[in-house]
């Protein structure tokens, strides 16, 4: 009706250019549900990578106090455990 009605102006291919954005736009509608639909939700996982990667990057500057020069190795096990259990989780999540 747009087009018919002189709202919508466009050249040759306009209508099936048009078709094929709604249809995606469609697309990636009905692939929202999918995301949901998980065992556990993305928005989660993200959530814990950005607690763990936070975690790790402040663990240094936080022991230093206590620790001293043992903090290097205190700082290199605790990346190693949490970085691990991390990617433990994560293969859990879909094995």
């Amino acid at each position: 009706d747009g087009m018919e009605q002189g709202e919508l102006r466009g050249g040759p291919g306009m209508e099936e250019n048009l078709l094929r954005n709604f249809s995606q736009l469609r697309a990636e509608y009905f692939s929202i549900g999918d995301f949901a639909a998980g065992r556990m939700p993305m928005a989660y996982v993200q959530f814990m990578e950005v607690l763990v990667d936070t975690l790790i990057f402040l663990a240094p500057l936080a022991l230093y106090v206590k620790m001293g020069t043992f903090n290097i190795i205190s700082t290199a096990l605790l990346t190693l455990f949490f970085k691990g259990l991390l990617e433990l989780s994560k293969s859990f999540l879909d094995p």
